[in-house]
């Protein structure tokens, strides 16, 4: 999550970013064939921000709602002296159930088997690794054009 993380902190807004440590981990319950069953999340911070917390919070119980799983709980840890002031990380996990004679494991792939590809709702976790690369290197390219410092 620490790109994601970045990004949400640049432009002050937290609410997709629990939605998108939802989906990281259902998703590998997901190609397997398995179904998602629940989630934990772990946020650590310097000191704890209400608002940001409670976004954060809403993002993962909607990412939970759309993967059909509950939230178990989790936990929030301050740890000043760790973490930067309105520093965060964030983590999580998720536990699916799959029937063995059921479960994807790509051996039965063969020449000429079809792939499909689902088209994406937008950039999801390391993308947003070429997003931040892509604006800082804008960003310079501006700099040196206005002759900026």
């Amino acid at each position: 999550m620490g790109t994601k993380i970045k990004i949400a902190q640049d432009l002050k807004r937290y609410n997709s970013i629990g939605i998108d440590l939802v989906a990281m981990c259902v998703n590998d319950i997901l190609v397997h064939g398995g179904k998602p069953i629940f989630f934990l999340d772990y946020i650590a911070v310097e000191k704890l921000n209400k608002k940001v917390s409670l976004e954060i919070i809403d993002g993962i119980s909607k990412g939970c709602k759309e993967a059909g799983c509950s939230i178990l709980g989790g936990e929030t840890a301050e740890m000043p002296g760790l973490y930067k002031k309105n520093d965060f990380d964030l983590a999580g996990f998720a536990v699916g159930i799959i029937e063995k004679k059921n479960l994807i494991t790509g051996e039965n792939i063969r020449e000429n088997d079809i792939v499909i590809g689902l088209k994406s709702s937008g950039f999801h976790s390391n993308g947003f690794s070429l997003i931040r690369y892509i604006l800082k290197k804008k960003k310079l390219i501006i700099k040196k054009r206005y002759q900026m410092k």
